[in-house]
């Protein structure tokens, strides 16, 4: 359950049985959001036949390699949420149809905390899609197929991974690493976002994770954090492979560039990668400063610090921040520009 800490909440949608099934029950529990998810791409291409064409276009090919249970799921959606499969193919493209992503991440545990406990924070940043901020959701899946339980944070149906975790503990997100491999995407490939919601669905550990993304190439760069709240490591996963981020002991900073030196990429520039060099070394000098001292509140100042003083965050980008505290079994989830931070069970 959420606190009432926000004039705006979060919306928690809890969904069971087949895809089928939980596409009727997302449609019926998220109507209002998804179709603001759908008002706003119609005002982004307003009037544009060409836009219009180029966004439906996009959508068409992110769903051209789903796995048919996603496909089910969206069908679902269909039949009860009064918008059609094709507009909700659109509603699905929200963040693939244009937006630049600069996300960043910091997980400290051992003697970065108080007490040792894995503190998780991680921020999503995107310009374009501010009016959506009422629209942020989290998603449980309790499918009746054998998989995983799993909850997944993002926009209104969104059916892929951005952020989540499972029953089993484990947590994954994702950061752009274009500003490292270039910015093409491979359309013949199942979308990364989608496979990344796959290793929620049956992965049970990070070794579990890490395989499956080495198992399965990436349709463009990125850079997936991921945790079981013992220790967290991230994956430089791009459509040449997938090779272990620079990290700590017990610290791992990622923000938009590959740190890894076993790649042929050169480092891009601050104007290239939305600041991301900067945003590393503040995000490294920053917990150097807290060392032994970071707890969950102290993780929700540093999330939302700017980088302008020596913060990670983007004050024209930054779109919502997530803190997972293992120990204490909860995610925090905070909605710019609403001020508070609400509070879930793991």
């Amino acid at each position: 359950m959420a606190d009432s800490m926000s004039e705006h909440k979060v919306l928690e949608i809890s969904l069971h049985g087949s895809w089928r099934e939980m596409g009727q029950q997302y449609g019926d529990q998220a109507r209002i959001e998804l179709h603001k998810v759908l008002q706003f791409l119609e005002r982004k291409y307003d009037g544009s036949v060409l836009r219009a064409e180029r966004i439906a276009n996009v959508s068409r090919m992110l769903v051209s390699h789903y796995p048919d249970r996603y496909l089910d799921m969206i069908m679902g959606m269909s039949e009860t949420s009064g918008l059609s499969y094709e507009q909700l193919l659109l509603v699905n493209a929200v963040e693939y149809a244009e937006g630049e992503f600069g996300c960043s991440a910091l997980a400290v545990w051992g003697n970065y905390t108080p007490d040792g406990r894995l503190i998780y924070g991680r921020n999503y940043d995107g310009a374009s899609f501010a009016p959506l901020s009422d629209c942020v959701v989290l998603v449980r899946f309790a499918p009746n197929d054998g998989s995983l339980a799993f909850s997944m944070v993002g926009y209104a149906g969104e059916i892929y991974a951005l952020s989540g975790w499972n029953e089993a503990g484990v947590f994954v997100e994702l950061n752009n690493g274009m500003p490292s491999t270039g910015f093409d995407v491979d359309w013949n490939e199942v979308p990364s976002t989608t496979t990344l919601m796959d290793a929620l669905r049956c992965c049970r550990s990070i070794d579990e994770v890490e395989l499956y993304l080495q198992q399965h190439r990436s349709a463009s760069g990125f850079i997936i954090g991921i945790t079981d709240g013992k220790e967290a490591r991230a994956c430089e996963w791009c459509k040449e492979g997938c090779r272990a981020a620079v990290r700590d002991a017990s610290r791992l900073v990622i923000t938009n560039h590959y740190t890894s030196s076993s790649w042929h990429y050169e480092v891009p520039t601050d104007g290239q990668s939305w600041r991301s060099l900067t945003r590393r070394k503040n995000l490294l000098d920053i917990s150097d400063c807290a060392k032994g001292t970071i707890t969950t509140s102290v993780m929700k100042d540093v999330l939302t610090h700017n980088i302008n003083v020596g913060g990670p965050m983007m004050t024209e980008l930054s779109l919502y921040h997530i803190v997972y505290d293992v120990a204490a079994s909860a995610i925090w989830i905070k909605v710019e520009p609403y001020s508070n931070w609400q509070r879930f069970d793991y």
